[in-house]
């Protein structure tokens, strides 16, 4: 599988290939070590950078997770408890107006 992707990756450009690696959570993990591979062998980066920057963007991608999990714990607003009892306040009013 990896001869496959690396012949089919190898007509990606520079950019491409460092952008799989620095958006690996985005991507098949086999996909990025081939793009890590083509991206040293044309000389675009270091090992070590390409290794910094698909940990980096796991790093990420697992504190969007983590903040996103957070957030929907927190349950509903009180602005929005708020706004909903208004709106209910102004259709009984405009009911009882009208009746």
């Amino acid at each position: 599988m990896s001869d496959l992707f690396q012949q089919e990756m190898a007509g990606y450009t520079d950019e491409r290939l460092l952008n799989m690696v620095k958006q690996a959570h985005n991507f098949d993990s086999e996909a990025v070590q081939v793009a890590k591979k083509l991206a040293l062998e044309r000389n675009l980066a270091t090992s070590e950078q390409l290794d910094n920057w698909s940990a980096n963007s796991q790093q990420m991608a697992q504190t969007a997770e983590r903040k996103y999990e957070q957030k929907e714990d927190k349950g509903t607003s009180p602005w929005t408890i708020l706004f909903v009892v208004f709106i209910v306040i102004r259709i009984i009013i405009a009911i009882v107006r009208n009746a």
